[in-house]
């Protein structure tokens, strides 16, 4: 179960994420992120580091999934909210 949770973040989430890093190569792009997605828009994104930004905005986004997401159907795939939990 937790396979495919993980194979849906990563085919929304890579483009997702691309998106936002081509909305920070290109500003007029901000106009088609919504308002509370804005600050994950990377800044002064150039040819020579795009990569890195979309990697790091992809990164950014699955840590926000694995942590936030309290309602989740797949509880069990979802990343402790403290250190502490993940002892034995």
């Amino acid at each position: 179960m937790c396979y495919y949770t993980e194979i849906g973040t990563t085919l929304l989430g890579l483009p997702l994420t691309g998106f936002y890093t081509l909305a920070g190569a290109f500003p007029k792009l901000n106009n088609y992120v919504t308002p509370q997605d804005r600050e994950n828009v990377p800044k002064d994104v150039t040819a020579w580091n795009f990569l890195p930004d979309w990697w790091l905005t992809y990164e950014k986004t699955a840590w926000y999934m694995a942590y936030s997401n309290s309602e989740s159907p797949v509880s069990y795939c979802r990343l402790p909210a403290t250190p502490t939990a993940l002892d034995p």
